[in-house]
């Protein structure tokens, strides 16, 4: 059923799970969004699964997934406080997000990690020299070889911050009221982090629209710099649960190209429309024809 559902409305879907009401409503009045039965199909999947979860579930055994660990701790809380959080609509909600964000998140940073490759063709010959450098040819590359490869942690982070995959992260809420930069903020309201802003305030980087990847590099070029401004994956006990993950794939899946391939494209003057896109998501107007020439 979810084979003929696009990655787009996927996303879609794990964003509007999380979103207010009004503002689903909102976005399905002004046909900003026209995936509702993409939305419905994908919403009665998961409600099937979690009901089939439901009743094959042996508290007695090992947890299957994070649904039965969910159903087992909405369970415990629910003994303790009817009124907890943890609920069947909750835990529908949160699967939405983890397919949504998983489904489609790692092919997309790496298409556009190769698309800035081909625009920055002496970034990519930089990195396939530090690849030969620490990797070599004859092993795969693993997750601890990024330690040694300050300039490819760098062009990847250049990346997240360039085109910030998510402008504004999924809705928070506040459990208690509270003041921030003397404005007040009362207990329940809805938050929503603009990271697009952050990312590209000239305030806090120096010509944000600008793909700088030695921003992310100490003078000597040896260490990778941390921002605070820097969140890709948000921040804060609700930050992303799969950062960790997605880093490691996109380094190695990124890495892996590079070690074996040079990357270009035929028509490279149509990548212009990566200058002036908002996020990562964003692609040519026009098919762009990528090449993959062996690397001697």
């Amino acid at each position: 059923m979810l084979e003929t559902i696009s990655q787009k409305s996927i996303i879609t879907t794990a964003f509007l799970s999380a979103a207010p009401l009004w503002l689903t409503k909102r976005m399905y009045s002004t046909g900003a969004i026209n995936s509702r039965k993409v939305f419905e199909t994908v919403a009665g999947v998961i409600r099937s699964e979690i009901s089939s979860h439901k009743k094959s579930m042996n508290p007695n055994n090992k947890f299957r997934d994070y649904i039965d660990g969910y159903l087992a701790e909405m369970e415990v809380r629910q003994r303790k406080d009817p009124n907890t959080h943890f609920t069947l609509q909750k835990l529908s909600e949160m699967v939405r997000i983890l397919f949504g964000a998983g489904s489609s998140a790692v092919q997309e940073s790496i298409e556009f990690l190769l698309l800035l490759s081909v625009r920055y063709s002496e970034h990519q010959k930089r990195i396939h020299e530090e690849i030969d450098s620490v990797v070599g040819r004859d092993r795969s590359p693993c997750y601890a070889d990024r330690l040694h490869m300050p300039f490819t942690q760098a062009f990847i982070n250049e990346s997240f911050r360039y085109k910030t995959k998510l402008p504004f992260n999924l809705m928070r809420c506040t459990t208690k009221d509270t003041t921030v930069l003397g404005h007040f903020i009362p207990k329940d309201t809805r938050v929503i982090v603009n990271t697009y802003a952050l990312h590209s305030d000239p305030k806090v980087w120096v010509n944000p629209k600008e793909f700088i990847p030695n921003r992310f590099l100490s003078s000597d070029g040896k260490k990778v710099l941390k921002y605070e401004t820097f969140i890709p994956f948000l921040i804060g006990k609700r930050s992303c649960v799969g950062e960790t993950l997605g880093r490691v794939e996109v380094f190695l899946y990124f890495v892996s190209i590079l070690q074996r391939y040079r990357v270009s494209a035929k028509n490279v003057d149509i990548m212009s429309v990566i200058a002036k896109s908002l996020t990562m998501n964003a692609k040519p107007k026009d098919d762009l024809i990528l090449e993959f020439h062996k690397r001697l």
